[in-house]
């Protein structure tokens, strides 16, 4: 994390102070309710820019703004399921956004 212009670094600054912060607010609210941190990198000094850490949760669950609300910044939630279909649409289907979305699977058929 560091200056977008440096070749070497591979995630730069957040648009503004106030999208950082909307950020952290997600963050700390999916760890108040029981998310756990996997891993957090460290950042340049943050009255420098609108710097946030590349962010790790595990745990998460449809009841945290992180996983209900878009976070544009480099925050990754991992959520459990039942390993249903129908429950991995349900939690598919539990935000209004839906920018993007992954599917693992050892069936290639099926996930089409």
């Amino acid at each position: 994390v560091g200056n977008g212009i440096d070749p070497d670094v591979k995630v730069g600054p957040l648009v503004s102070s106030l999208q950082r912060d909307q950020v952290k607010e997600q963050v700390e609210d999916a760890i108040a309710k029981g998310a756990k941190v996997l891993h957090q990198s460290t950042i340049p000094d943050s009255s420098k820019g609108s710097f946030y850490p590349v962010t790790v949760l595990s745990d998460v669950t449809d009841n945290m703004t992180v996983f209900t609300k878009e976070t544009f910044g480099p925050v990754v939630s991992i959520t459990k399921f039942d390993g249903s279909e129908a429950e991995g649409i349900r939690l598919a289907n539990k935000t209004e956004y839906g920018l993007g979305s992954c599917v693992y699977t050892k069936d290639v058929e099926r996930a089409k």
